[in-house]
C-alpha cells in the first residue's frame, strides 16, 4: 500500500482542523527542517528574482572589469616609474645615448671614454688594434702648443 501524500485530500478541512486531526493522529511531535515546494507563483517570483540578481551581478562585474582594468594601467605605469627611480637612486645616474670620445692613453695602456664635456665615462685595458706602433702627428701638435 502507498503512503498518502496527504492525509486529507479531498476532504474540505479548514487548516484549523487540519491541525486538530493531524494532533490526535500523531504518536509524537518534533521540529526537523525538510524542503517545502513553491507555489507556481512563487517560483514564477524566485526565477524572475534571480535573473534581475544576475543581470545587476554581470552589470556590476563589467563595471568592476573596467575600473580594474584602468587601475592595473595606473599601477603598471607606476611600476615602471618606480623601476626606473630606484635604478637613479641606485646607481647615483641614469643613462643618456649620445656621442662619446675615445682617446687613446698609452701611457697607462687604456682607451679612454669622454663625453661633451670632457668627462671620462670609462675607460678599458687597449686592444692590440689599437696600441701605438708609432707617434701619431695630431699628439705633436699638441705637445707643440703645450
Amino acid at each position: 500500500m502507498a503512503v498518502a501524500q496527504n492525509l486529507f485530500n479531498g476532504k474540505n478541512l479548514t487548516a484549523e482542523e487540519i491541525k486538530s486531526n493531524l494532533e490526535a493522529l500523531s504518536f509524537n511531535e518534533e521540529i526537523m527542517t525538510f524542503p517545502k515546494k513553491f507555489t507556481p507563483e512563487e517560483n514564477i517570483y524566485n526565477k524572475n528574482k534571480y535573473f534581475e540578481v544576475l543581470n545587476q551581478k554581470n552589470l556590476v562585474a563589467d563595471e568592476f572589469k573596467e575600473i580594474s582594468d584602468d587601475y592595473k594601467a595606473k599601477l603598471k605605469s607606476m611600476d615602471n616609474q618606480l623601476r626606473a627611480l630606484n635604478l637613479h637612486v641606485k646607481n647615483e645616474s641614469y643613462d643618456v645615448h649620445e656621442k662619446v670620445y675615445l682617446i687613446q692613453d698609452f701611457e697607462n695602456n687604456m682607451m679612454c671614454y669622454y663625453d661633451q664635456n670632457a668627462n671620462l665615462i670609462s675607460a678599458r685595458p687597449l686592444m692590440s688594434n689599437e696600441r701605438q706602433i708609432s707617434i701619431p702627428m695630431h699628439v705633436n701638435k699638441l705637445a707643440a702648443n703645450s
